[in-house]
Formats: C-alpha cells, sequence, structure tokens
C-alpha cells in the first residue's frame, strides 16, 4: 500500500474571469512500476458528504489523519501524548501537538488576540504548521515561503475568559525542522467595543460520541 500525502493553498482568484479558478489542484499522474491494476481511494474530511462536525462546516478540515481522529479538538484524548518543549520533527512527516491556554480579559475591553510562530532559520526549513484554536481552522504558517508570522484569532474561535485548546499540525519535509516557538500575543486593547459573541466550538466527546452513536 502506498499513501500520498497532496496539498495545496486552494483555488486561483478569478480576478479577471478567465477560467483559471476551475485549474485542478492535486496529482495528474501517478506511475506504480510492477503489474496488475493500480486503484485509489481518497481519504477527506470525516463524514465526507455526511460532515461529522456541522458547525464548523465542511471547509474547516482536511483529510489528515489527525483531523479525521479529531485532535484538533478541545477535550481530544491526548494524556498519553508524549510531553516536549520541543516543536521540531524528527522525521518528514505530519507530527501533532496540542496545548492549553487561560485567559482571563477584561469585560470592558476589545481585546486582540494573536498566534505567533517564530523561526530564526532564515526561512531555509522546509515545513507548514497548520492551526486549529479551539477545534477552529485558524491558518497555516508556511516556513519556507512567508512571510506571515503572526496570525490573528478572531474573537468568536477564542474564549477571552476560559480555557482555550490549541493544536498544530506540523508537517516536515525534512528532519529536524519546525517551529523554534509559538506563543501567543497581545495585538492590541482599546475600550468599549461591540461585544462579539462566541462561536459554538463542540469538543471531541460531543461530535465523535455522536458520530459513534451513528455508527451502531
Amino acid at each position: 500500500m502506498l499513501a500520498i500525502l497532496v496539498r495545496n493553498m486552494g483555488h486561483y482568484e478569478d480576478w479577471s474571469s478567465d477560467g483559471r479558478s476551475k485549474g485542478c489542484r492535486g496529482l495528474a499522474d501517478v506511475a506504480v512500476p510492477g503489474s496488475g491494476p493500480v486503484t485509489w481511494r481518497i481519504q477527506g474530511a470525516a463524514g465526507g458528504p455526511d460532515p461529522v462536525d456541522t458547525v464548523r462546516g465542511v471547509h474547516n478540515n482536511g483529510g489528515l489523519y489527525g483531523e479525521r481522529a479529531g485532535r484538533h479538538l478541545p477535550g481530544a484524548p491526548d494524556s498519553s501524548w508524549r510531553t516536549t518543549s520541543s516543536l521540531k520533527s524528527d522525521r518528514p512527516g505530519v507530527r501533532w501537538f496540542r496545548t492549553t491556554a487561560r485567559l482571563n480579559l477584561p469585560s470592558v475591553t476589545d481585546t486582540a488576540i494573536g498566534l505567533r510562530i517564530d523561526d530564526a532559520g532564515a526561512r531555509a526549513d522546509e515545513y507548514r504548521v497548520q492551526i486549529f484554536v479551539n477545534g477552529w481552522n485558524t491558518g497555516q504558517y508556511v516556513n519556507n515561503v512567508g512571510p506571515q508570522q503572526e496570525f490573528v484569532i478572531p474573537s468568536g474561535f477564542l474564549r477571552a475568559r476560559g480555557e482555550n485548546t490549541l493544536a498544530l499540525a506540523v508537517t516536515a519535509e525534512q528532519s529536524g525542522v519546525g517551529p523554534d516557538s509559538v506563543r501567543l500575543v497581545h495585538r492590541g486593547t482599546v475600550l468599549g467595543g461591540v461585544q462579539a459573541g462566541q462561536n459554538a466550538s463542540p469538543g471531541y466527546g460531543e461530535l465523535f460520541g455522536a458520530a459513534r452513536s451513528r455508527e451502531r
């Protein structure tokens, strides 16, 4: 069995109505030495046409195994995961990291919080980081392309007063690469402002417990 991870940055924006937005993405052709028929299976988001997570929608997740297993969700079982202070991958592939952050921001202010990824390798290391905040897809950091290092977290994703789950899927193309550090940063505070509502952020137990119930 051969598994191939295909990634892209989405379709062209059709500014000039020239049809480029309809261009296909993915592998155009694959040659596998040997004899006999070759068949393929496509792994997409969990649930396919009947998505497990109807709150965040079909565009929130891709087909990474960790996404299908709910590793990006609050409450995902991670007690058996090894604790580490390094975000570097020891080999090419996808590795998941999870942590929590408790905030207590004043209710009378509008405070913007961002997530910052730092790497001192002068953009030479080839890896990407898919960012999830409380299960919401918040952005993708591409180290060897750049330039974005800070990702503003929408207020509906983040719990201003309470615990937040941060999950990172680091896809490394080389051994020993990954962020030097990932941290929450303060991007400004103003008095007042419109009080934004909190997005519903169903956790692992709600979504995958329901999925198992449907399967039975």
